[in-house]
Protein backbone atom coordinates (compact mmCIF):
# COMPACT_ATOMS: atom_id res chain seq x y z
CA UNK A 1 0.00 0.00 0.00
CA UNK A 2 2.91 2.20 0.97
CA UNK A 3 4.40 1.70 -2.33
CA UNK A 4 1.00 2.47 -4.49
CA UNK A 5 0.87 5.69 -2.33
CA UNK A 6 4.56 6.76 -3.36
CA UNK A 7 4.34 5.85 -7.10
CA UNK A 8 1.18 7.87 -7.47
CA UNK A 9 2.66 10.77 -5.38
CA UNK A 10 5.53 11.00 -7.54
CA UNK A 11 3.37 10.88 -10.73
CA UNK A 12 1.68 13.80 -9.24
CA UNK A 13 4.51 15.41 -8.45
CA UNK A 14 6.21 14.86 -11.83
CA UNK A 15 2.80 16.09 -13.78
CA UNK A 16 2.98 19.21 -11.21
CA UNK A 17 6.28 19.87 -11.85
CA UNK A 18 6.82 18.55 -15.72
CA UNK A 19 3.71 18.31 -17.24
CA UNK A 20 1.88 20.90 -16.62
CA UNK A 21 4.18 23.86 -17.57
CA UNK A 22 5.05 22.09 -20.59
CA UNK A 23 1.25 21.74 -21.88
CA UNK A 24 0.84 25.55 -21.24
CA UNK A 25 3.94 26.15 -23.21
CA UNK A 26 2.34 24.26 -26.16
CA UNK A 27 -0.42 25.97 -25.38
CA UNK A 28 0.86 29.43 -25.87
CA UNK A 29 2.39 28.66 -28.49
CA UNK A 30 -1.01 26.84 -30.48
CA UNK A 31 -3.08 30.23 -28.95
CA UNK A 32 -1.53 33.02 -28.80
CA UNK A 33 -3.55 34.61 -26.35
CA UNK A 34 -3.89 31.58 -24.07
CA UNK A 35 -3.18 33.59 -21.06
CA UNK A 36 -5.96 36.55 -21.26
CA UNK A 37 -8.32 33.25 -21.66
CA UNK A 38 -8.84 33.30 -25.67
CA UNK A 39 -9.17 29.94 -27.71
CA UNK A 40 -9.32 32.06 -30.28
CA UNK A 41 -6.92 32.56 -33.54
CA UNK A 42 -4.96 29.49 -33.52
CA UNK A 43 -1.85 29.29 -34.49
CA UNK A 44 -2.08 33.01 -35.42
CA UNK A 45 1.85 34.25 -34.50
CA UNK A 46 3.11 31.55 -37.31
CA UNK A 47 2.19 33.90 -40.40
CA UNK A 48 3.96 36.79 -38.84
CA UNK A 49 6.67 34.03 -37.69
CA UNK A 50 7.29 33.07 -40.98
CA UNK A 51 6.95 36.43 -42.63
CA UNK A 52 9.64 38.27 -40.27
CA UNK A 53 12.97 38.70 -42.86
CA UNK A 54 15.57 37.87 -40.16
CA UNK A 55 14.29 34.27 -39.53
CA UNK A 56 16.61 32.70 -42.10
CA UNK A 57 19.06 34.45 -40.34
CA UNK A 58 18.41 33.63 -37.05
CA UNK A 59 17.68 29.75 -38.42
CA UNK A 60 20.84 29.99 -39.96
CA UNK A 61 22.48 31.17 -37.09
CA UNK A 62 20.92 28.83 -34.44
CA UNK A 63 21.99 25.62 -36.92
CA UNK A 64 25.71 27.00 -37.35
CA UNK A 65 25.90 26.85 -33.47
CA UNK A 66 24.12 23.81 -33.40
CA UNK A 67 26.52 22.13 -35.82
CA UNK A 68 29.83 24.02 -34.34
CA UNK A 69 28.55 22.77 -30.53
CA UNK A 70 28.29 19.19 -31.97
CA UNK A 71 31.54 19.12 -33.64
CA UNK A 72 33.81 20.86 -30.80
CA UNK A 73 31.77 18.19 -28.15
CA UNK A 74 32.76 15.31 -30.38
CA UNK A 75 36.30 16.52 -31.07
CA UNK A 76 37.09 16.96 -27.30
CA UNK A 77 34.56 14.06 -25.98
CA UNK A 78 35.11 11.36 -28.63
CA UNK A 79 40.05 11.17 -27.68
CA UNK A 80 38.81 11.26 -23.72
CA UNK A 81 36.52 9.03 -24.27
CA UNK A 82 38.83 6.87 -25.64
CA UNK A 83 41.64 7.42 -23.41
CA UNK A 84 39.16 6.88 -20.41
CA UNK A 85 38.01 3.60 -21.75
CA UNK A 86 40.94 1.83 -22.62
CA UNK A 87 43.80 3.18 -21.23
CA UNK A 88 44.53 2.37 -17.41
CA UNK A 89 44.87 6.53 -16.31
CA UNK A 90 45.78 7.39 -12.99
CA UNK A 91 42.75 8.17 -10.65
CA UNK A 92 40.42 6.80 -12.59
CA UNK A 93 37.48 8.08 -10.56
CA UNK A 94 38.94 11.68 -10.78
CA UNK A 95 38.53 11.34 -14.32
CA UNK A 96 35.33 9.88 -14.28
CA UNK A 97 33.96 13.23 -11.87
CA UNK A 98 35.47 15.91 -14.20
CA UNK A 99 33.95 14.00 -17.07
CA UNK A 100 30.56 14.76 -15.01
CA UNK A 101 30.94 17.85 -14.51
CA UNK A 102 29.19 19.56 -17.55
CA UNK A 103 26.13 17.51 -16.81
CA UNK A 104 25.65 18.87 -13.35
CA UNK A 105 26.06 22.41 -14.11
CA UNK A 106 22.57 23.70 -14.01
CA UNK A 107 21.09 25.09 -16.85
CA UNK A 108 20.70 28.67 -15.55
CA UNK A 109 24.20 28.82 -14.56
CA UNK A 110 24.95 27.64 -18.15
CA UNK A 111 22.66 30.46 -19.55
CA UNK A 112 24.19 32.93 -17.69
CA UNK A 113 27.41 32.63 -19.13
CA UNK A 114 26.39 32.54 -22.12
CA UNK A 115 25.52 36.24 -21.57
Amino acid sequence: MKQTFLSGATLAALVMLVALPLVFILLQAIFPHFSAGSLGDAFGGVSALLADPQLPAMLGGTLWIAAGVALVSVMIGLPLGILRGMFSLPLPRLWDLLFLIPFLTPPYISALSWM
